[in-house]
């Protein structure tokens, strides 16, 4: 995932927490940037969508890569 694909999910994730709408997200970007790396962008794009429609909080990369997995369908089930 880029930089600037990167930047488009913290968008779009603050946009739904208003109070992550004043804070710098140059923070969060280098965060993401690094940790979800290896995740393809619409994949990640579905698990941010998914996690801030579920949860009250801004997602963590856990909660990220968590909802990922669960979406992706190369993933083991068990």
């Amino acid at each position: 995932m880029t930089r600037q694909e990167t930047i488009a999910l913290v968008a779009l994730a603050s946009s739904s927490y208003p109070s992550m709408q004043a804070r710098d997200p140059r923070p969060i970007v280098e965060a993401w940037s690094l940790m979800l790396a290896d995740l393809d962008p619409q994949l990640a794009k579905a698990a941010i969508v998914k996690v801030c429609r579920e949860s009250q909080f801004f997602p963590s990369v856990a909660q990220i890569t968590a909802a990922a997995a669960g979406l992706d369908p190369r993933s083991e089930q068990l």
